[in-house]
């Protein structure tokens, strides 16, 4: 089980009552990353949905959180063999589109339905591989081992994204769109220090920073 990652930490322009959507979001699935079956291209799949009652184990009827509200939050699971270990994920402004990725090497991309502000369930999902260079399928397991993601121009259905690997430690620019994400257009020079980061040690999230007065 992993718990997934939202668009952190960088520059979150949604309101923050649907940061704990993002935080909420969690992924179940069995057997381990390395057992699980390779998304080889893009396909749709069926996404289960279960709400969570509250944020607070010890006090469910809790909502406020300092200056975050609790509106909700989801278990997910698929019948889907190539679902779950999902490590990084990032909403659209407006909350209605969520692009995950996985550290098997899948992107996940699916529209997020709500039950009044309540977040209810996922549709329209779609899985497929992430890639290298020229399209190549990603054959290594260290080459695929994607941890974070962050949107940085545009948005889900049309836009730019950073994706952090750790294993062969990278981050590259990624195309998003309603087709999914592209190969690469690049990969972020990285200081030498970077390379020297053990196996599994590696880029665990990913932010953009924005200029500007706070």
């Amino acid at each position: 089980m992993r718990r997934m990652s939202e668009r952190r930490w960088s520059g979150f322009a949604l309101p923050a009552v649907l940061l704990t959507l993002a935080i909420a979001l969690v992924a179940f699935a069995e057997g381990s990353v390395a057992q699980k079956p390779l998304a080889t291209q893009t396909q749709s799949i069926e996404i289960l949905a279960r709400e969570i009652d509250g944020f607070d184990r010890q006090h469910g009827e809790r909502r406020q959180f300092g200056r975050l509200e609790w509106r909700g939050g989801l278990v997910l699971n698929s019948p889907a063999a190539v679902f779950g270990g999902w490590s990084g994920l990032v909403l659209d402004d407006d909350g209605r589109r969520l692009l995950a990725i996985s550290d098997s090497g899948t992107w996940m991309s699916a529209e997020v339905t709500y039950r009044g502000v309540k977040p209810a369930g996922l549709r329209n999902a779609q899985v497929g591989p992430l890639l290298g260079l020229g399209g190549k399928r990603l054959t290594r397991t260290r080459d695929r081992d994607a941890e974070a993601l962050t949107l940085v121009e545009g948005n889900l259905g049309r836009g730019t994204v950073l994706i952090a690997f750790e294993g062969n430690h990278r981050i590259g620019r990624f195309r998003v769109g309603d087709d999914g994400v592209s190969e690469p257009l690049s990969y972020i020079e990285l200081p030498p220090e970077a390379r020297r980061v053990r196996s599994n040690i590696g880029f665990e999230s990913v932010a953009v920073l924005q200029a500007g007065r706070f």
